[in-house]
């Protein structure tokens, strides 16, 4: 469930420590520091400064879910430290991508790699559907999982031990058994 806080209600430091991230927001989003409000003192021409720094899950103004890392001062100056997509939002557009996937492709992707989480399975399923984009971690997902690629296709295992399957090798043949899989479901529907 995405936050409803927006990142303009965070306006004073008493917004900000009310919507700190909580210790398990903060292991969701692998946040190992930081964790409570942190109050330092300026430093240099600032040195009057008191200011207060957080980590928020909180929503751009495209609806977007970032974690975002503020420091404000006592004067409720506030400065975004840092901002990065929350883990929470990836799952979210991760689970409607492999929702948007054909059923017969998603059936079969989850029975060929039974252990993979779903993000892992989406892009996989991405690639057999031919919707992959470049710089999925294909590479590493399919890494991840070698012994379920090599009994799927036990054509691919020399290349494997000899290192000469490549990302594109893999893709392409994905995608081959993608379309091999929706063929047999077009067809078998036609025949109804």
């Amino acid at each position: 469930m995405l936050t409803t806080t927006k990142i303009t209600d965070i306006k004073t430091r008493d917004d900000l420590r009310q919507h700190a991230i909580t210790p398990a927001q903060a292991q969701q989003e692998y946040c190992h520091h930081g964790i409570e409000p942190l109050l330092t003192r300026g430093v240099a021409k600032h040195a009057k400064r008191n200011y207060l720094t957080a980590y928020v899950l909180a929503l751009d103004e495209h609806g977007i879910e970032n974690i975002y890392r503020i420091r404000m001062d006592d004067l409720n100056n506030r400065t975004i430290v840092s901002a990065r997509t929350s883990r929470n939002q990836l799952n979210v557009w991760q689970a409607n991508e492999w929702a948007e996937l054909p059923a017969p492709l998603r059936t079969a992707v989850a029975t060929a790699f039974p252990t993979a989480n779903q993000y892992i399975q989406t892009v996989i399923g991405n690639a057999a559907n031919g919707t992959s984009k470049q710089y999925d971690g294909l590479g590493t997902c399919i890494g991840t999982h070698r012994q379920d690629y090599i009994t799927l296709f036990p054509e691919h295992a020399d290349r494997w031990e000899t290192k000469t399957l490549t990302v594109d090798d893999v893709r392409l043949r994905l995608r081959q058994w993608g379309s091999q899989i929706l063929e047999r479901t077009t067809s078998a529907n036609t025949n109804n």
